[in-house]
């Protein structure tokens, strides 16, 4: 299983608006949970630029990519960063 201990928490989610994933990766868990509909929109973090990359390409592969929104790093600016996107 990928990352089974986050993947248990996950699958327990209901009612959730918006998943803000720091250290995002490829995605795989931001862009799927939108995918099935267990959340409206992802935030995604992170650091590495060809990681954002991929993380669009896979956005817009899956259908999702005007409900997924990639960042850079989560550093102190992160609670003005989510008061802006709401």
């Amino acid at each position: 299983l990928y990352e089974r201990e986050v993947v248990e928490v996950l699958t327990g989610l209901s009612g959730v608006e918006t998943l803000v994933n720091c250290g995002a990766g490829d995605g795989y868990f931001s862009i799927g949970l939108v995918r099935v509909g267990v959340v409206m929109r992802s935030i995604c973090f992170e650091l590495d630029e060809k990681g954002r990359k991929v993380i669009a390409e896979n956005a817009a592969r899956n259908g999702v990519a005007d409900r997924i929104t990639i960042l850079g790093a989560a550093d102190r600016s992160l609670p003005a960063v989510l008061a802006r996107e709401g």
